[in-house]
């Protein structure tokens, strides 16, 4: 009996491979966990090393490869993060999450119909998340779908009805086909959940300024600019309301600053 268990151990050490270094499933979620942590406090060389250093102590860490690709894209390293969503991806089919962070960096490359894809893809597996109707909106919207992007920004408020920026951007496509009056209602209800969303405001302004609605305008520029004092295009719209209104001193005194905001940003 003896005999036996000597060369069934000698056999199991046998088939190990030699260069094989087995780590602990703790020491995985720590590196993890550390990544998250530099992420948050903006330290993210330091996020990417421990996200990397979780993914060589399991290298089927879809969602370290999910964050790290996130952090790339914080990073501006597009390339990177479409390689990292992908092989979370490829881990892990259904990721859900990672389909949609793999779309919205192809639309910061403006590849709006390889985002649209990547969205739907999200969508046939979590159906029911909000944000991920509103990117495809987005991307509707950009890529002139302005029909898609409708249907889709609704669908994204009757998840969420209090979602603000759905209800202003679903403005924005009611504007693309000429629809103002829908227009201003979605805006109007934008600003009612969030009296701070400085682009209702705007947008909302550029309506009224479409319509003839000169004081209605003026009021929601300067709306704007008591929550965003140097938003530039704000300042140039007011300038060109207060000049139908025949204001040319207040003209000139928002055109000019308009300019200065402009030469300051080059």
């Amino acid at each position: 009996m003896k005999s036996c268990s000597i060369k069934l151990i000698f056999i199991l050490l046998w088939f190990l491979p030699c260069k094989t270094t087995i780590f602990a499933a703790d020491d995985t979620e720590v590196h993890y966990t550390r990544g998250n942590d530099f992420y948050s406090k903006g330290m993210l060389d330091d996020a990417i090393n421990e996200y990397k250093e979780a993914i060589v102590r399991n290298p089927f860490n879809a969602k370290a490869y999910n964050n790290l690709g996130i952090v790339y894209k914080k990073k501006g390293m597009v390339d990177e993060a479409i390689d990292a969503y992908k092989k979370a991806i490829r881990i892990k089919p259904n990721y859900a999450n990672a389909y949609t962070n793999l779309g919205i960096v192809y639309a910061s490359k403006g590849q709006m119909n390889e985002a649209i894809e990547e969205y739907k893809k999200s969508l046939s597996f979590e159906p029911n998340i909000a944000e991920t109707h509103y990117n495809l909106g987005n991307a509707y919207l950009r890529n002139g779908r302005f029909d898609d992007a409708i249907a889709t920004y609704k669908k994204t408020i009757d998840i969420n009805p209090q979602y603000a920026e759905a209800h202003n951007s679903l403005g924005v496509s009611y504007v693309s086909k000429g629809m103002l009056d829908e227009a201003i209602t979605e805006y109007k209800k934008a600003i009612e959940i969030n009296p701070k969303l400085a682009r209702a405001h705007y947008t909302l302004g550029n309506a009224y300024l479409r319509k003839g609605m000169f004081d209605e305008t003026i009021a929601e520029f300067k709306k704007v600019l008591e929550i965003e004092p140097d938003c530039a295009d704000a300042h140039r719209d007011l300038s060109v309301a207060y000049e139908m209104k025949e204001m040319k001193e207040d003209a000139d005194r928002e055109f000019t600053i308009y300019e200065k905001l402009v030469s300051q940003q080059k």
